[in-house]
């Protein structure tokens, strides 16, 4: 999460201006506001796309919320996190054990190997809220069978739990610095839910200034034409080509707004790329157009 490694690189492409917003609705999605802060949508309301489950809990997608009745186990984001908020809403089964895990190895026992908020007061000591092993919460935060709201701060060592708005836990422990965030069906078992489901990437830092093009090279012998707008966009017109950062990066999580000025336009972002070389490495397509009405088959991957 824009950690700059030494020998390992990735060159950020941006073909197409920075502007525009999207809507969101209420549940699982995020607002105008959300969204400029920078906040992650890391469940969809209807896939578990982005998510890969351990164990032998079965999950599915109901109303809204990932959900278990069945078996013990995981379900983990198949992407890691260093510093972050986390955001979820939550809803287990009266008696039920559950649990929030955090920067945790992908794997098949994430309470080992990350950390993890409890939910249930099962275990003594450490009723809902405590980070297992670490910090205590104190007693009579949970809500059998009813949706709590939950806030997990992760800032290098330092560690805070939110609880409906009551703060459990401030703490520091330097033991895990980047992994998974997951959710868990333990016993006693019970139905556990979870829904609106965002993330915040902490320290991150702009690469694009708003007024120039410092930091970022033009390659040459295209015809796009880049500048910068008044209102402080990156443009990008004329034909294909691509402008590249300076800056190389290893692990990262990279932000921006896009607005398509035009029908059908197509255009990308490349990342790990090739310094200085044309249109290598990874590309995230961005190119609304699709067959027909069908919006599920789109056009070159779609955006």
């Amino acid at each position: 999460m824009g950690r700059r490694r030494t020998g390992t690189w990735a060159i950020l492409a941006a073909t197409l201006a920075l502007a525009g917003h999207v809507a969101a609705g209420e549940m699982n999605s995020l607002s105008k506001e959300e969204i400029a802060d920078g906040w992650i949508l890391l469940f969809d309301g209807a896939t578990t796309f982005g998510w890969e489950t351990v164990g032998g809990a079965k999950w599915k997608v109901a109303d809204g919320a990932l959900v278990s009745e069945e078996g013990e186990g995981w379900i983990l984001t198949t992407t890691e996190f260093t510093d972050f908020t986390l955001k979820v809403q939550f809803r287990v089964g009266d008696g039920g054990n559950s649990g929030i895990c955090f920067r945790s190895a992908r794997g098949p026992k994430p309470y080992e190997t990350g950390y993890e908020m409890q939910i249930g007061d099962h275990m003594r000591g450490e009723p809902t809220g405590s980070i297992e092993h670490v910090a205590p919460a104190p007693p009579g935060a949970r809500k059998g069978n009813a949706w709590q709201s939950a806030v997990i701060m992760a800032e290098g060592d330092h560690l805070t739990v939110v609880l409906d708005g009551k703060p459990l836990v401030d703490t520091r422990n330097p033991k895990h610095a980047r992994g998974v965030v997951g959710f868990q069906r333990g016993a006693p078992q019970r139905k556990v839910e979870f829904r609106n489901i965002s993330l915040k990437p902490l320290g991150q830092k702009p690469i694009f200034n708003g007024n120039d093009l410092s930091g970022w090279q033009v390659l040459p012998g295209h015809k796009s034409v880049y500048s910068v707008t008044p209102a402080g966009e990156l443009n990008v017109k004329d034909g294909n080509g691509e402008i590249q950062t300076k800056g190389q990066w290893a692990d990262f999580c990279f932000q921006l707004d896009i607005i398509s000025n035009g029908k059908h336009l197509n255009s990308g972002v490349f990342f790990r790329g090739i310094p200085g070389q044309f249109w290598t490495g990874y590309e995230s397509q961005i190119r609304n157009q699709w067959q027909g009405e069908e919006r599920t088959k789109p056009v070159d991957f779609g955006t």
